[in-house]
């Protein structure tokens, strides 16, 4: 009896960790995914900054630094519906040009990675999950 009880036990272990995994996935492509605080670099050509995109109930909202027309301002920014895999996003900076990128839910859900366009230039976004 006690060697029957181990043997569940050892598969049970084995079961969590296989499954632990694919458990964080699902749960970080849920509809609330792509929602808080993210911070990273963003690059163009030789340029570069720091950026902040937040996603919330609240509202939603990008700041770059060291961007012309973004002079690290807050703006505002249009969201698509997210479909748990892409966040997709307008801004528009004080020039009046859109912004536009799609940024791709990485790592269990701590990391969005993607491209955008400004300006007619492509815009290189590494987010991680701050909050």
């Amino acid at each position: 009896m006690v060697r029957k009880l181990g043997g569940l036990l050892v598969l049970g272990v084995a079961l969590c960790a296989l499954l632990g995994p694919s458990w964080a996935s699902a749960e970080a492509t849920g509809e609330d995914a792509s929602r808080g605080v993210w911070e990273g670099p963003w690059y163009r050509g030789m340029s570069s900054g720091k950026a902040q995109l937040r996603i919330g109930p609240d509202g939603n909202s990008l700041q770059m630094t060291n961007l012309d027309n973004f002079n690290g301002e807050v703006h505002a920014i249009e969201v698509e519906p997210f479909d748990g895999k892409a966040l997709v996003f307008r801004a528009t900076g004080d020039n009046g040009q859109t912004l536009s990128a799609t940024l791709r839910l990485l790592s269990e859900g701590s990391a969005l990675r993607g491209m955008g366009k400004y300006e007619g230039f492509p815009l290189r976004f590494e987010f991680k999950r701050a909050h």
